[in-house]
């Protein structure tokens, strides 16, 4: 699939330049589809890291968890046999951030493993 970001191709998804597009791109809401990659921690939190895609877009995105709602089984298997799932109407709350906006798990309509 062509990127038509360059922002995606030119910076790590750690990045402020990477983090702050994708949020805009999440916002932007038009046709955006969540794929599950893995969970992980980071400074004892949790997250998960998903593939994000748009018409003109593919990008990696870090999820903070702070509630389980609706992916308990995600939890259970520690992610294990949930590789490249579709997380079907996946709500993030997007939270600006000096360093790149912050993607935190709000909800999930469904997993189509």
């Amino acid at each position: 699939m062509f990127n038509k970001e360059p922002v995606f191709d030119t910076f790590k998804p750690e990045a402020k330049e990477y983090k702050d597009k994708l949020a805009e791109k999440i916002k932007a809401n038009d046709n955006v589809s969540y794929y599950f990659n893995r969970l992980f921690k980071k400074d004892n939190a949790d997250y998960m890291e998903i593939s994000v895609e748009g018409k003109d877009f593919k990008a990696v995105a870090f999820v903070f968890i702070n509630n389980w709602k609706n992916i308990e089984g995600i939890k259970d298997a520690n992610g294990g046999g949930y590789n490249g799932a579709e997380l079907k109407g996946l709500q993030l709350v997007v939270i600006p951030n000096y360093e790149g906006a912050d993607l935190v798990y709000k909800d999930l309509e469904s997993i189509i493993d």
